[in-house]
């Protein structure tokens, strides 16, 4: 038994429960991007020359009926909450899905199978997003892409650039799209759940 190694087969995490919160007055003490920062941390050094790092690897993990908020007390809340998502006022609930292949870093890399869930204050309902995802804190992609919100689906490719991730909240001016589409079929009052701005267009 080596105390700096974790190896770990296969996890399911039943009915877990994840909540990332701003402190007021403090708005920057809580985002994903210092959440995936303290994970490299705790591999630790890669400087060979330092002490050896915590060699801890999970393969595959499966998430049952999870729940996650994200929530910033010093932003209002946008105008169209409760009719589409927002960014800084976020819960979500009926988690289901099976994570593996991850890899951390500067950007996070995992393959998603079946995920499926409800935003709750906005009953956006994302009935499956299957990819290979890459995330860090300018952008975000999907390879091999099978994504179902609603009625709209979506297979392929998609990726989304931005300066920060609430470049969300100002979709049409913040964020650079791109797609490679295959029999997609898109409805706008779908789309208008990420991006309210676009709620009129039919």
């Amino acid at each position: 038994f080596n105390p700096r190694h974790l190896h770990v087969g296969q996890l399911i995490l039943n009915e877990p429960r994840f909540e990332l919160k701003n402190l007021p007055g403090r708005p920057d003490s809580t985002t994903l991007t210092q959440f995936l920062a303290a994970v490299r941390r705790l591999t630790g050094p890669s400087d060979s020359t330092k002490s050896a790092p915590f060699d801890f690897r999970v393969d595959a993990i499966g998430l049952r009926n999870g729940h996650f908020v994200l929530e910033k007390a010093d932003e209002p809340r946008q105008p169209s909450y409760g009719r589409s998502v927002d960014y800084a006022h976020m819960q979500v609930d009926s988690i289901y899905a099976d994570v593996s292949h991850l890899q951390f870093g500067d950007t996070l890399a995992v393959q998603i199978q079946g995920l499926r869930a409800v935003e709750t204050p906005s009953q956006t309902h994302l009935r499956e997003l299957t990819a290979r995802v890459l995330y860090n804190q300018h952008f975000w992609s999907f390879d091999g892409l099978r994504l179902a919100v609603g009625r709209s689906q979506i297979t392929n490719y998609l990726r989304f650039d931005y300066r920060t991730f609430g470049n969300f909240s100002d979709f049409n001016d913040s964020m650079k799209v791109t797609t490679r589409l295959r029999g997609a079929q898109i409805f706008s009052d779908d789309v208008a759940k990420f991006a309210p701005a676009l709620a009129t267009l039919k």
